[in-house]
């Protein structure tokens, strides 16, 4: 008992020493997607932020209107990625990754809600060097 008790504390002493502080263990902020909250209704798609930095971007989307909605983002360079439908009073999470800085639209492309006017724009910077 005594010699696996000394075993488990020198073990673990081993991994301490051997595991730098902040490495890959650690949930480092800089790997953490931005989130971002996203109203969708009839006719109408509202990001609650207007710009966010490159990289993974968490969506958070919910749809008060009475139809079913969709999340399409388009981007720089024919960058085009389609998100989830979102059932009427429902919400989603989508991560996408929107590595390119510039301006990114937010679609609904059910039925005619496009050409309806259900867009938004998303403006992507670069990071900030700490």
């Amino acid at each position: 008992m005594r010699l696996s008790r000394s075993l488990l504390a020198a073990s673990l002493l081993v991994v301490m020493l051997a595991v730098p502080a902040g490495s890959a263990l650690a949930i480092r902020p800089e790997t953490q997607p931005t989130a971002v909250g996203v109203a969708q209704r009839e006719f109408h798609i509202t990001p609650y932020r207007r710009s966010v930095p490159a990289g993974a971007v968490k969506l958070n989307i919910r749809n008060y209107g009475e139809d079913v909605h969709n999340i399409v983002v388009r981007g720089p360079r024919g960058f085009t990625a389609v998100g989830p439908n979102v059932d009427s009073g429902s919400g989603a999470t989508w991560t996408v990754k929107l590595r390119r800085p510039g301006t990114y639209s937010l679609l609904c492309t059910r039925a005619n809600h496009l050409k309806l006017g259900m867009k938004a724009k998303l403006k992507v910077v670069k990071p900030k060097k700490k």
